[in-house]
Protein backbone atom coordinates (compact mmCIF):
# COMPACT_ATOMS: atom_id res chain seq x y z
CA UNK A 1 0.00 0.00 0.00
CA UNK A 2 1.17 3.66 -0.85
CA UNK A 3 3.78 2.24 -3.50
CA UNK A 4 4.02 2.65 -7.17
CA UNK A 5 2.90 -0.09 -9.43
CA UNK A 6 6.21 -2.55 -9.15
CA UNK A 7 8.40 -2.19 -6.83
CA UNK A 8 10.05 -5.67 -6.51
CA UNK A 9 14.00 -5.73 -7.13
CA UNK A 10 14.40 -2.12 -5.28
CA UNK A 11 15.28 -3.45 -1.69
CA UNK A 12 11.86 -3.68 -0.15
CA UNK A 13 12.03 -6.81 1.77
CA UNK A 14 8.53 -7.61 2.07
CA UNK A 15 7.68 -7.98 -1.83
CA UNK A 16 11.24 -9.06 -2.52
CA UNK A 17 11.18 -12.24 -0.18
CA UNK A 18 7.85 -13.84 -1.31
CA UNK A 19 8.25 -12.49 -4.91
CA UNK A 20 12.15 -14.51 -5.02
CA UNK A 21 10.96 -17.75 -2.75
CA UNK A 22 8.26 -18.07 -5.50
CA UNK A 23 10.66 -17.68 -8.30
CA UNK A 24 13.15 -19.67 -7.01
CA UNK A 25 12.35 -22.27 -4.74
CA UNK A 26 8.38 -22.30 -6.12
CA UNK A 27 7.53 -21.86 -2.88
CA UNK A 28 4.18 -20.07 -2.05
CA UNK A 29 3.21 -17.34 1.00
CA UNK A 30 1.71 -19.09 3.96
CA UNK A 31 -1.27 -16.51 3.17
CA UNK A 32 -3.40 -16.03 0.42
CA UNK A 33 -3.20 -12.08 -0.09
CA UNK A 34 -0.02 -10.30 1.24
CA UNK A 35 0.06 -6.59 1.78
CA UNK A 36 3.27 -4.97 2.69
CA UNK A 37 3.63 -1.58 4.42
CA UNK A 38 5.34 1.02 2.78
CA UNK A 39 7.98 3.82 3.59
CA UNK A 40 6.19 6.82 2.62
CA UNK A 41 9.22 8.05 1.01
CA UNK A 42 8.53 5.48 -2.06
CA UNK A 43 5.93 7.39 -3.25
CA UNK A 44 7.18 10.47 -4.04
CA UNK A 45 4.40 13.59 -3.36
CA UNK A 46 3.44 16.16 -5.66
CA UNK A 47 5.69 19.02 -6.93
CA UNK A 48 3.68 21.87 -8.29
CA UNK A 49 5.26 23.35 -11.62
CA UNK A 50 8.37 25.04 -11.68
CA UNK A 51 7.62 29.08 -11.96
CA UNK A 52 7.43 30.11 -15.32
CA UNK A 53 9.33 33.60 -14.66
CA UNK A 54 12.82 34.05 -13.15
CA UNK A 55 11.05 37.22 -11.54
CA UNK A 56 8.41 35.08 -9.50
CA UNK A 57 11.67 33.70 -7.25
CA UNK A 58 12.28 35.31 -3.83
CA UNK A 59 16.10 34.53 -5.04
CA UNK A 60 18.70 32.99 -6.62
CA UNK A 61 19.18 30.06 -4.09
CA UNK A 62 15.64 29.66 -4.47
CA UNK A 63 16.14 29.41 -8.64
CA UNK A 64 18.58 27.13 -8.36
CA UNK A 65 16.67 24.78 -5.67
CA UNK A 66 13.90 24.70 -8.21
CA UNK A 67 15.90 23.65 -10.76
CA UNK A 68 17.54 20.52 -8.49
CA UNK A 69 13.75 19.78 -8.11
CA UNK A 70 12.49 19.82 -11.93
CA UNK A 71 15.56 18.15 -12.66
CA UNK A 72 15.13 14.92 -10.89
CA UNK A 73 11.81 14.88 -11.78
CA UNK A 74 12.14 15.09 -15.33
CA UNK A 75 10.89 11.66 -17.10
CA UNK A 76 14.66 11.33 -18.86
CA UNK A 77 16.10 12.16 -15.69
CA UNK A 78 14.08 10.20 -13.45
CA UNK A 79 13.80 7.03 -15.29
CA UNK A 80 17.60 6.67 -16.83
CA UNK A 81 20.32 4.15 -15.61
CA UNK A 82 22.97 6.59 -16.15
CA UNK A 83 24.70 3.80 -18.78
CA UNK A 84 24.69 6.52 -21.54
CA UNK A 85 24.81 10.39 -22.06
CA UNK A 86 21.42 11.19 -22.48
CA UNK A 87 20.01 15.05 -23.45
CA UNK A 88 16.83 16.82 -23.54
CA UNK A 89 14.97 19.74 -24.16
CA UNK A 90 14.81 22.48 -21.22
CA UNK A 91 11.58 24.25 -21.10
CA UNK A 92 12.12 27.57 -22.25
CA UNK A 93 15.34 26.97 -24.28
CA UNK A 94 18.37 24.88 -24.18
CA UNK A 95 19.61 21.85 -23.18
CA UNK A 96 21.05 19.77 -20.62
CA UNK A 97 23.31 16.26 -20.91
CA UNK A 98 23.26 14.15 -18.17
CA UNK A 99 24.92 10.62 -17.98
CA UNK A 100 27.85 8.62 -16.12
CA UNK A 101 30.27 11.00 -13.78
CA UNK A 102 33.83 9.46 -12.53
CA UNK A 103 31.88 9.30 -9.08
CA UNK A 104 28.43 9.36 -9.67
CA UNK A 105 26.40 11.26 -12.54
CA UNK A 106 28.20 13.88 -14.90
CA UNK A 107 26.07 16.97 -16.54
CA UNK A 108 26.71 19.58 -19.23
CA UNK A 109 23.85 22.30 -20.15
CA UNK A 110 24.09 24.65 -22.94
CA UNK A 111 21.70 27.60 -22.59
CA UNK A 112 19.26 25.78 -20.58
CA UNK A 113 15.91 27.44 -19.58
CA UNK A 114 14.00 25.73 -16.95
CA UNK A 115 12.15 29.20 -16.19
CA UNK A 116 12.01 32.39 -18.30
CA UNK A 117 14.97 34.58 -17.69
CA UNK A 118 17.27 32.42 -15.69
CA UNK A 119 19.36 30.72 -18.93
CA UNK A 120 22.67 28.46 -17.57
CA UNK A 121 25.39 27.26 -19.12
CA UNK A 122 27.79 25.04 -17.89
CA UNK A 123 29.17 21.48 -16.23
CA UNK A 124 28.07 19.83 -12.93
CA UNK A 125 28.30 16.40 -11.21
CA UNK A 126 26.37 14.44 -8.71
CA UNK A 127 29.00 12.11 -6.51
CA UNK A 128 27.27 9.60 -5.00
CA UNK A 129 30.10 9.08 -2.46
CA UNK A 130 28.86 12.57 -1.01
CA UNK A 131 25.82 12.89 -1.65
CA UNK A 132 26.94 16.17 -3.34
CA UNK A 133 25.23 17.82 -6.27
CA UNK A 134 26.79 20.87 -7.80
CA UNK A 135 26.70 23.27 -11.09
CA UNK A 136 29.27 25.51 -12.16
CA UNK A 137 26.97 27.66 -14.60
CA UNK A 138 27.32 30.96 -16.28
CA UNK A 139 23.74 32.93 -15.95
CA UNK A 140 22.29 34.65 -19.00
CA UNK A 141 18.61 36.71 -19.14
CA UNK A 142 17.52 38.76 -16.89
CA UNK A 143 20.98 39.16 -14.98
CA UNK A 144 24.12 37.77 -16.43
CA UNK A 145 27.14 35.96 -13.99
CA UNK A 146 28.72 33.13 -13.03
CA UNK A 147 27.31 30.61 -10.33
CA UNK A 148 28.26 27.91 -8.05
CA UNK A 149 25.13 26.31 -6.77
CA UNK A 150 25.98 23.34 -4.19
CA UNK A 151 22.70 20.84 -2.98
CA UNK A 152 24.33 18.43 -0.36
CA UNK A 153 21.92 15.72 0.13
CA UNK A 154 23.83 14.35 2.94
CA UNK A 155 22.50 16.94 5.50
CA UNK A 156 20.10 19.21 3.08
CA UNK A 157 22.01 22.39 2.97
CA UNK A 158 21.79 24.34 -0.31
CA UNK A 159 24.15 27.13 -1.08
CA UNK A 160 25.18 29.46 -4.38
CA UNK A 161 28.12 31.46 -4.59
CA UNK A 162 29.47 33.76 -7.09
CA UNK A 163 28.55 37.09 -9.14
CA UNK A 164 24.91 37.93 -10.65
CA UNK A 165 23.88 41.02 -12.17
CA UNK A 166 27.09 42.85 -10.66
CA UNK A 167 26.74 41.65 -7.32
CA UNK A 168 28.43 39.32 -5.26
CA UNK A 169 26.52 36.67 -3.99
CA UNK A 170 26.83 34.17 -1.10
CA UNK A 171 23.48 32.36 0.05
CA UNK A 172 22.80 29.59 1.95
CA UNK A 173 20.11 27.81 3.99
Amino acid sequence: EGGPHSIFGYGYECPDNYITDFLVDGTLPSEREIVCEWDPAVVRAYEPLMPKDVSEFADVLEVFAAIDVELSITPEYYYSYFTEDTTFACPFGGSFTFGPGSDGEAYSFADCEFTQGFAITGTGSFDYNTGVFRLETQVSGDKSGALTFTSDYSNGSLSVTGDYGGETIDLSR
